[in-house]
């Protein structure tokens, strides 16, 4: 098609586009008019030309391309949909989202999240009294029609505000019955968009805040990834492992799995896909896979529309959300020993992959190769007294916390209930020293940990509580070597921890002796203080709970009851030693260790010497939980710290250094003051050897020249 008959074609559009709308028409010609994608073409013209015009005077011509046709028509619809009503732009944002306006004595503020280049429909909803509304736009576009689709209203703009009014000019009529008005907004950047509405009757202002963003993502942060202990091959559908995703969430933290290496289905891995608005909302679509690296291997569940999961465990596996985003795969052994790391990431379903997190599941051998042990007891009561549990979930209850591990120092689990002897299989003690620790485990219900969380500690399998005994007959004082064994007897082996010292001593206070970790503190700065429990033969006491401060043998403390045993001639935030009402029960109100016990306080905020005050339980009341001689009975512990608020003599520091900084400061202009005397005598001295040198030049070329002439 010829560039002329382009020009018809475009012409008939514009035609039929001006029938439509005069407005419409006009913005065309002006757009023609000043149309910079007007190309110029310069035509060859022939010699003959005539006329006192000739053709060859105008050698330019205007042809529009094919592309600026097209770019042509695209401008002339734009122009139409800008001044054409608001039903073409809703026809092209059908899926926009509407908000109601609706206008009221009291102001309201909505506020939307919309993605940029979308579309929102804003409508307002009339009240029958007013008689028009003031519509007013910062941020972003508003795209009104050139009247409202009832004849009875009308819309006029200015490029303050616009009004939607009632009648045939604002303020005429009101509007009487239930009329609408629907508009849309859109941003094509970031930011906020602000649209106000005010009726003339119903004055409170009615606001939309829309904020424009990218369009949600899958997010990291927000989404999650959680191993869990949960080996049921019952959670198959998609209900059943959302509700097992957020019962393992609620635990918060991932379970330490360590199994046998024979196991079949070890674990489960929990994710959960959210994108990144706010604190996320569920994705439902795109896909998990989980890649297995070092052993084990792992299922999904696919989309194919069954109800189980995958059950042929995999290297790789992929599981696809269900709506709320929830997803799984199941862990397996390969029944080899060793860690298996697991990484989980999030494919979206345009083809974006985003790396979730790893996580780890121990396959241990089923026979120990070493053992490790840690000390969570030090001092058993004289006469037979247990120190530590063997049956405890919590972790550290025992005297001896012990872990058997296999030859790659992984945990061997299962190994709890044995308890045996350097010729029977299980676990047995031996100490150095049997008059003052005795080889006996208190019972056979040495119990291996359990992977729930006790008191804060997460407990980890194949590590074990193990209690010590003090002899009938040992003497505070004592003390002895204990070394956990545990003997195979499949291999006839042992296999011993590193040997432990324990002592013995009595479980009464009978000397009680307080310290602080310093003598002087600035102000906040935190106090340690230590009391330091001795038996009446002047050893550490006995491991356990004692009453010091508090002589009641109730089975709690009651509700309003707190201890507050210490007084400070300062204010402060917190004093030391205090028990909340009722937080715990009477007979285990301070626990002493190894024959201390401490506690924290930030020091006033005052200056100088501060005293520190405690009266002791005033008796044995019931007997325990006090456990004092009745000596200290009502005695009193006295202390004292300095507060320097001067920082330990920081300022004074500070200030002596601002002086020497002063003096130095002084001498240094001193003396450059003498460098610069120096400096003008040294000029001084140099222009007068200047003088004397020309002045001796001129008397050798002088003397040259009287020489010269003796010659001739």
């Amino acid at each position: 098609m010829s560039p002329k008959n382009n020009n018809k074609q475009v012409s008939a559009a514009v035609r039929i586009l001006q029938q439509k709308r005069d407005a419409s028409a006009r913005a065309i010609h002006l757009m023609v008019k000043n149309d910079s994608l007007i190309t110029h073409e310069k035509a060859i013209s022939d010699q003959a030309d005539k006329g006192k015009f000739p053709e060859s005077t105008f050698l330019e011509r205007k042809i529009m391309s094919t592309k600026t046709i097209t770019k042509r028509i695209a401008l002339v619809a734009a122009a139409a949909l800008a001044l054409g009503g608001v039903s073409v732009v809703t026809a092209t944002s059908a899926n926009a989202a509407t908000t109601a306006v609706t206008p009221a004595a009291a102001a309201s503020v909505q506020t939307v999240t919309a993605v940029t280049g979308t579309y929102e429909i804003i409508r307002i909803d009339a009240d029958t009294a007013d008689k028009y509304y003031t519509i007013t736009n910062t941020g972003g576009t508003v795209l009104y029609p050139s009247a409202a689709s009832d004849t009875t209203t009308a819309i006029s703009t200015s490029a303050a505000s616009t009004l939607w009014y009632s009648g045939a000019t604002p303020g005429a009529a009101v509007f009487g019955a239930s009329k609408t008005l629907s508009f849309s907004a859109t941003s094509a950047t970031a930011g906020t968009q602000t649209i106000t509405v005010v009726g003339d009757s119903n004055t409170g202002t009615q606001t939309v805040v829309i904020t424009w963003g990218a369009a949600p993502s899958f997010s990291a942060t927000n989404s999650w990834a959680l191993m869990s202990s949960d080996a049921e091959d019952s959670v198959n559908t998609a209900a059943e492992i959302q509700t097992a995703a957020i019962a393992a969430k609620t635990g918060v933290v991932d379970d330490v799995v360590v199994v046998t290496k024979g196991v079949a289905l070890a674990g489960t891995i929990y994710v959960r896909a959210l994108n990144n608005v706010s604190t996320g909302t569920a994705i439902g679509t795109g896909s998990f896979t989980a890649v297995v690296s070092g052993s084990g291997l792992v299922t999904g569940r696919d989309t194919n529309g069954t109800t189980a999961m995958n059950t042929a465990g995999l290297r790789a596996a992929t599981s696809y959300p269900d709506s709320a985003g929830y997803a799984a795969f199941r862990v397996y052994g390969d029944n080899t020993a060793g860690t298996g790391t697991i990484t989980i990431t999030y494919t979206s379903a345009g083809g974006t992959t985003t790396a979730l997190g790893t996580k780890t599941i121990t396959f241990s051998g089923s026979v120990p190769a070493t053992m490790k042990t840690s000390q969570s007891g030090y001092v058993a009561a004289t006469a037979g007294g247990v120190l530590g549990t063997n049956d405890s979930a919590e972790i550290g209850a025992g005297a001896i916390t012990a872990s058997l591990l296999d030859s790659n120092g992984n945990a061997v689990a299962g190994k709890g209930a044995a308890i045996g002897s350097s010729v029977t299989e299980g676990w047995y003690l031996t100490s150095s020293n049997t008059a003052c620790i005795t080889t006996t485990l208190a019972d056979a219900n040495v119990t291996d940990g359990d992977q729930t969380t006790a008191n804060g500690v997460n407990n980890l399998i194949g590590t074990y509580n193990l209690s010590v005994t003090a002899a009938a007959a040992a003497v505070s004082g004592c003390t002895a070597d204990v070394t956990a064994n545990f003997y195979i007897a499949a291999t006839k082996t042992n296999v011993a921890g590193t040997p432990i010292k324990f002592t013995v001593g009595a479980a009464r206070i009978t000397t009680l002796a307080m310290t602080t970790d310093a003598a002087t503190y600035t102000p906040g700065q935190k106090v340690t203080v230590t009391l330091t429990a001795k038996d009446s033969l002047g050893n550490k006491v006995a491991d356990g709970y004692y009453g010091i401060f508090y002589d009641k043998a109730a089975a709690a403390l009651a509700a309003g009851t707190s201890v507050n045993p210490f007084v400070l001639s300062a204010s402060t935030t917190n004093l030391p030693f205090t028990i909340t009402a009722g937080a715990v029960a009477a007979d285990q109100t301070y626990l002493i260790q190894d024959g201390v016990l401490t506690s924290t306080f930030y020091a006033p905020y005052t200056d100088g010497a501060v005293s520190l005050n405690a009266t002791l339980a005033s008796s044995n009341a019931g007997g325990a939980p006090s456990k004092i001689a009745s000596t200290l009975y009502g005695s009193k512990l006295t202390g004292e710290i300095t507060i320097n608020t001067d920082s330990n003599g920081t300022a004074s520091l500070a200030l002596d250094a601002a002086n020497a900084a002063t003096d130095a400061a002084n001498n240094a202009y001193d003396e450059a003051q003498n460098a610069t005397q120096a400096a003008s005598d040294a000029l001084a001295a140099v222009t007068a050897l200047a003088a004397q040198v020309k002045s001796l030049i001129a008397s050798v070329k002088k003397l040259t020249a009287a020489v010269a002439k003796l010659k001739k």
